[in-house]
């Protein structure tokens, strides 16, 4: 572009010059690109993949204990802060990989951490409707103990089929529970069946 901008006559030979110049830069990028280490990249995207699902089974445990006792000493806030951050920082080396890399799966490792990202969202909404919870029912323990079974399956390769029928029977207990009788076990009983 400054070369263009610096000469007042363009000529064919001028053009066709800038032409090779270009082209010789981009040749130059593909061959480096060729021995860049990509597998390296590779093996820390993976830790990546290990490292948040970590951190989401950690949030999961939060919220249960946040359930458990009912909302003291637990602060879930920082764990969701801590993984949202992390899972920016993995999309971001997630898209330079793609970007660099004529690999065939480069796209996944950006897919996946948006997923997770989408995930951390619905977590985060999650637990701000706990935070509104008054009053903890009983019907509690039911929850948390649908958090913990659904913890070991924050895996890479999982199909939810199992788990979205488990929840279904988590539905089928809160209905034949009985009623609530107070407002706040009403409101309570609400959010948790959110």
């Amino acid at each position: 572009g400054c070369h263009f901008l610096s000469v007042e006559n363009f000529t064919t030979d001028i053009i066709i010059n800038e032409f090779y110049i270009v082209l010789t830069g981009m040749t130059f990028a593909i061959i480096f690109n060729f021995f860049r280490d990509t597998d390296r990249a590779k093996e820390e995207l993976t830790k990546d993949i290990e490292e948040v699902q970590k951190k989401m089974q950690d949030v999961l445990d939060e919220m249960a204990e946040y359930l458990h006792t009912q909302g003291e000493d637990n602060d879930v806030w920082p764990l969701l802060d801590d993984l949202m951050r992390y899972l920016e920082k993995c999309i971001k080396r997630a898209s330079e990989y793609e970007g660099n890399s004529f690999e065939n799966d480069a796209q996944y490792y950006v897919s996946y951490f948006q997923m997770r990202r989408s995930q951390c969202m619905i977590l985060i909404n999650l637990h701000e409707e706990l935070t509104k919870i008054r009053y903890i029912p009983k019907q509690c323990r039911i929850i948390i103990e649908y958090i913990h079974y659904l913890r070991a399956f924050v895996t890479e390769m999982n199909v939810p089929d199992q788990q979205i029928e488990n929840l279904n029977k988590v539905f089928e207990r809160m209905r034949k529970e009985k009623l609530p009788v107070t407002r706040d076990e009403f409101e309570s009983r609400a959010v948790l069946l959110l």
